[in-house]
């Protein structure tokens, strides 16, 4: 699926999203937190469902263009989450919060 962006150029954000999670071997969920945003947004990207949002396409497309996410701090984010709940509901929250405004 193809999308217009404001600044007129087409691009396919599920297909991008795609090829940055293939090309830093990550999931879907890490995606997410790499964009600071939530799992369920990123899988409506790639299905089509929806398209992101001027403040995530800018994440978007500066992730593409970068060289990948620093796999260091997706480890760090993803053991501080599951060793501490209060932490992983901050995390939670926070991305609710940023999926909600963008």
């Amino acid at each position: 699926m193809q999308v217009k962006s404001n600044d007129g150029m087409t691009s396919d954000w599920g297909g991008m999203l795609n090829s940055i999670a293939a090309r830093d071997r990550i999931t879907q969920a890490e995606l997410a937190l790499a964009l600071h945003t939530s799992q369920s947004t990123i899988s409506k990207i790639v299905h089509g469902i929806s398209n992101p949002r001027p403040s995530l396409r800018y994440r978007i497309e500066a992730l593409a263009a970068s060289q990948e996410v620093s796999s260091q701090w997706l480890e760090k984010v993803s053991e501080a989450a599951r060793s501490s709940s209060k932490f992983f509901k901050i995390v939670d929250t926070a991305l609710s919060l940023v999926n909600d405004n963008e």
